[in-house]
């Protein structure tokens, strides 16, 4: 599992966001149970390969090298030996994908807290759009405001007969 979710939300189609929620997260949270049971799997078969590994060194260390059976160059021994990295080798990579698989559901509750802030900022009227007050447009409204700003004279200007 190598995808990730779409994180994107958008703000004007809130209840759809809300409505896929719950399928996203499910999809990523069987998928980081998935990668879980294979980690769990390999590491019994790393387990499993180790003991076959010391077993058959313990028999006939000869054949791997060793010129006594200790305890010390057995353990040395097993992970050189290319059975055993294959298997670690594989189980490191499930684990890599757990880690993402992991990831990717934080990013999906993390996406549920971006969705509850959203409702919550659009029940403020956070994205509220301009309304008109009192019968007087908004550009109009905003058109005497700007002209009063800028048409005011000082208190003690005169006013010339051009006028």
């Amino acid at each position: 599992m190598h995808d990730f979710p779409s994180l994107d939300i958008d703000p004007m189609r809130l209840a759809d966001e809300w409505i896929g929620q719950p399928k996203l997260f499910h999809r990523y949270a069987t998928a980081a149970a998935d990668a879980q049971a294979k980690v769990d799997q390999l590491n019994a078969q790393a387990k499993v390969v180790a003991a076959e590994l010391e077993t058959s060194a313990r028999q006939s260390p000869g054949s791997y090298g060793l010129q006594k059976a200790t305890e010390g160059e057995i353990k040395a021994l097993i992970p050189t030996l290319p059975a055993h990295q294959a298997v670690i080798k594989k189980l490191n990579s499930a684990k890599y994908d757990l880690a993402l698989a992991d990831a990717a559901v934080a990013a999906v509750e993390d996406r549920r807290r971006a969705l509850e802030n959203l409702v919550t900022l659009m029940k403020l009227d956070y994205f509220a759009t301009p309304r008109e007050r009192d019968g007087v447009g908004m550009e109009e409204e905003s058109s005497r405001r700007y002209l009063s700003k800028r048409v005011t004279r000082p208190r003690n200007a005169e006013v010339s007969s051009d006028e």
